[in-house]
């Protein structure tokens, strides 16, 4: 969440609209807006981006492993509740 806040201060800072109503819908296209404004900018892709997907690659492996689910705690057999 933190990343996507700072790219859409970035894009704000640059000029660029945001529609805060219809964010969720748009957040694909504010990514690559900064990616364009970034590569024009600094001659490469932004770091928020990078830092963004890899955030978003990490919960994605966490949920599908299971590993924030309770069912994986160890301590969880010796409740009985």
């Amino acid at each position: 969440m933190y990343f996507m806040v700072r790219i859409l201060v970035y894009l704000r800072s640059r000029g660029e609209r945001i529609n805060w109503f219809l964010l969720r819908l748009q957040w694909f296209r504010y990514m690559s807006r900064y990616r364009e404004l970034t590569i024009e900018a600094e001659g490469e892709t932004g770091p928020l981006l990078r830092l963004y997907t890899t955030s978003m690659i990490i919960a994605l492996v966490l949920v599908i492993t299971g590993a924030s689910c309770s069912a994986a705690d160890p301590l969880q057999k010796h409740y009985k509740g």
